[in-house]
């Protein structure tokens, strides 16, 4: 089976079952699957009339919309490999990729795109034609290439070419996050994602009622092969107009399942926070004790006779709300991406809203879930996936082989070999170790671990996800390689310090001011004063200090992926490090 077999699977079975919705002129429309299968046929076509051919690498940048699925599918049908950036790639990193990818055609959405494609096409000539993914004037779009009038010899000649493409062929170059330097091309073939897309039946229990809301770019491997996922059960995947409507969105459309970011979940858990701090009396008092509530769960422990009708009351006054404010139908949340603190699972949990965490990486797909059918453990990444193969390595380096691999860096053969053990295991470069001979913890990133003067080693994420889950802390990372402690660099939560520590409603502080602040700089100690009570001393954080601006992607602090930078970052703030450690 090819990828583009479920888009043929589904046109025959759902043919006027929604396949995708999105907001128009303040409307939410939907496309069908009949229609969603016609203008992928029409648009390879025109794309094989342009130049394309099997392996010619088409790119695609913009935020996720019905276009770029029909792009997508376009592309695959004709044996060409997409190439999906994402939207948020600074000039730089954008012309890096099409250059190293070898990309002929490029998909753009917006003029400012399209200036920056069209810039780098005068000193990259691979690149051949440039189109918008929206009519416009500048610019010939995927509307204009689907209005190809086509002929029966058309259909003849698409039909050779779907014919022509196997399952093992190369059909995706995912660029990895580039934490450590410019980004490799992972190359993913039919066979791979079709696999893994078939394999989460057997994880998660959807029906063809449910409803799927996207955010997260489709040019992340976690969320196309859930997108997939969607189509091969007939389900609709609404598109966010973006991360900033995310919840107005799930409001009007009440997704019933969708791939939440630990940010949303934080964001979410933060807002009712918040909320209490807003109540006066009784309902404060009724909120705060409904969220302190929630620590006292645990996956498949019974709750006394008492608790259960505590919690009955906390569920009518307040964990009904929670549910309402992601639209009230959510029957669970997928997640990954990042290590989700105990406290935030145990907050939706608790609230009805089941979060199942996972594990995996663009090269493996997925390596390990926790679910209902296979086991939950909280501040674990649960049980393995289905036909995965895991070794732990003394160094604690996770390995890992399934049916699910990537086929090797696009241009790196040796690279890719290296990547390899004698066994086919690949290297993950996290170090993890399993709990209970079942399930998978991640520790953290094994060259992100530093070691102290003192012999200690240090895995700083795992610090960092703790502190990030706090009302007053909007980002932060640790250091201390080769130093007596370790100390901690945090940029505050702006918002949420002047409203409930500085009572500044009006905005009239600067940031200067605010990171300056005795009572923030009191209150910010605390949380760390916190932390260290439940760690041991070399894991204790001894100094730390308030940044005035936010870690970027423009700035280069950050990976599209919105992982850090440690090394830019630790060299742009050297001089706020030198003062922790004089």
């Amino acid at each position: 089976m090819r990828v583009f077999d479920i888009l043929e699977q589904q046109a025959q079975i759902n043919p006027n079952k929604a396949a995708f919705g999105f907001k128009k002129d303040n409307r939410w429309e939907t496309i069908s699957f009949t229609e969603y299968g016609q203008m992928a046929n029409r648009l390879s076509i025109a794309l094989i009339h342009a130049g394309v051919v099997k392996e010619t690498k088409v790119a695609s940048v913009t935020f996720n919309k019905p276009e770029w699925n029909i792009l997508d599918m376009a592309i695959l049908q004709t044996g060409a490999i997409h190439v999906a950036l994402y939207p948020n790639f600074n000039f730089e990193d954008l012309s890096y990729s099409l250059e190293y990818t070898d990309a002929e055609f490029v998909f753009v959405s917006g003029k400012l795109l399209y200036d920056q494609v069209k810039k780098i096409q005068q000193h990259n000539p691979k690149i051949k034609g440039i189109y918008s993914f929206e009519n416009c004037g500048y610019s010939k779009s995927i509307y204009d290439l689907m209005e190809f009038t086509s002929t029966r010899e058309d259909s003849k000649m698409l039909a050779w070419y779907k014919g022509a493409v196997k399952p093992g062929d190369i059909c995706s170059i995912y660029l990895t996050s580039g934490t450590t330097g410019k980004s490799k091309g992972a190359m993913v073939s039919h066979s791979a994602i079709v696999k893994t897309v078939n394999a989460l039946k057997d994880i998660y229990d959807i029906n063809y009622t449910d409803r799927a809301i996207s955010y997260a770019p489709l040019s992340v491997s976690s969320e196309r092969s859930l997108n997939y996922f969607y189509q091969l059960n007939g389900i609709c995947t609404y598109y966010a107009e973006s991360m900033l409507s995310i919840i107005q969105n799930m409001q009007e459309i009440k997704p019933t399942i969708f791939l939440g970011s630990p940010m949303l979940l934080e964001k979410v858990r933060t807002g009712t926070i918040e909320k209490t701090g807003e109540l006066k009396g009784i309902s404060r008092a009724i909120f705060k004790a409904a969220i302190d509530f929630t620590a006292r769960y645990e996956p498949q422990a019974k709750l006394s006779v008492s608790a259960r009708l505590l919690r009955k009351l906390f569920d009518k006054i307040v964990y009904e709300r929670i549910r309402g404010i992601m639209g009230g139908q959510v029957r669970f949340i997928m997640a990954g991406g990042a290590a989700i603190p105990p406290e935030i699972m145990k907050f939706f949990w608790m609230a009805g809203i089941p979060v199942y965490e996972g594990f995996g990486m663009t090269e493996c797909h997925v390596i390990s879930v926790n679910c209902d059918k296979r086991g939950i453990k909280f501040n674990t990444v649960g049980p393995l996936f289905r036909d995965v193969e895991i070794k732990i390595e003394d160094s604690g380096e996770v390995l890992c082989r399934s049916p699910y691999m990537f086929s090797g860096y696009y241009k790196m053969p040796e690279y890719s070999n290296s990547c390899f053990d004698d066994e086919g295991f690949f290297k993950t470069g996290d170090k993890g170790l399993l709990v209970d001979s079942k399930y998978l913890k991640i520790i953290g990133r094994l060259k992100d671990i530093f070691k102290t003067t003192a012999g200690k080693y240090v895995a700083p994420e795992v610090i960092e996800k703790r502190l990030n889950s706090s009302l007053y802390i909007q980002q932060c990372i640790v250091a201390g390689a080769n130093e007596k402690f370790i100390s901690v660099l945090i940029v505050p939560n702006f918002i949420n310090i002047k409203k409930f520590i500085l009572n500044d409603a009006s905005g009239t502080l600067t940031s200067n001011q605010i990171i300056n602040d005795e009572r923030v700089l009191s209150e910010i100690q605390k949380i760390i004063d916190e932390y260290n009570i439940d760690y041991s001393e070399s894991e204790q954080i001894r100094g730390f200090k308030l940044l005035s601006e936010s870690f970027t992607i423009e700035n280069g602090e950050l990976t599209p992926s919105m992982k850090l930078k440690r090394h830019e970052i630790e060299h742009k703030f050297k001089n706020a490090l030198v003062e922790i450690y004089a």
